[in-house]
């Protein structure tokens, strides 16, 4: 089956899947992955996994960076690679730094825990984001700072949680601060043992 198509200037991904399991909250288990690269109609290239891996290469995207990113069937979706074009070659890659506004860099985060993705961030310059002030910003305006998990903020020293889904599979948003943008992070599992599924930023 046909999972996703991407047209990248002169090439065409399609990536396809040979089976599908479903499992909770509406999310599948997409395995036997694969990625087919085409050019002028012509298959150029097959991208594939060994059997451990089978749901590496369940889905394409194009991200913010207007590279073409791969995505995980394995329930959740993530992204951590990326397709790069170097001359006549073609590779995929670990997905490198996003910059975000026009001015601030956002390290690779897909999977990292949220305690040591928040270390990696506070490197680059991002910090949990100060709430008096963010909730009067456009930005802010229409945020929801749970009061619900003001426990969990002390408990696990995160004060950039917003909110939590609560059901399923546990999504998280996290909100950090530069100087001239916000970054939503989303998370997946138990607060404490979250990991980052992907981010968002919006500019001051």
């Amino acid at each position: 089956m046909v999972t996703s198509e991407v047209e990248h200037g002169p090439f065409y991904f399609v990536s396809f899947a040979g089976s599908a399991t479903s499992i909770t909250s509406g999310m599948c288990f997409i395995e036997q992955t694969n990625i087919a690269i085409f050019k002028d109609n012509f298959l150029i290239a097959l991208v594939y996994t060994g059997p451990n891996n089978s749901h590496e290469l369940a889905a394409l995207e194009t991200n913010q960076k207007g590279a073409v990113s791969v995505i995980s069937g394995g329930g959740v979706r993530y992204s951590s690679h990326e397709f790069e074009f170097r001359g006549n070659r073609i590779t995929l890659d670990k997905e490198a730094s996003s910059l975000v506004c026009g001015r601030h860099l956002v390290p690779q985060l897909s999977e990292y825990p949220i305690l040591e993705a928040r270390n990696q961030l506070a490197k680059y310059g991002w910090f949990p984001v100060d709430w008096e002030s963010y909730l009067k910003t456009d930005a802010g305006k229409n945020s929801v700072k749970d009061d619900f998990y003001q426990n969990a903020r002390l408990e696990y020293g995160l004060p950039e949680i917003e909110t939590c889904s609560g059901t399923g599979v546990g999504y998280c948003n996290l909100i950090y601060q530069h100087d001239y943008a916000f970054l939503n992070v989303t998370t997946v599992g138990d607060i404490e043992g979250a990991q980052v599924l992907g981010f968002s930023s919006q500019c001051k």
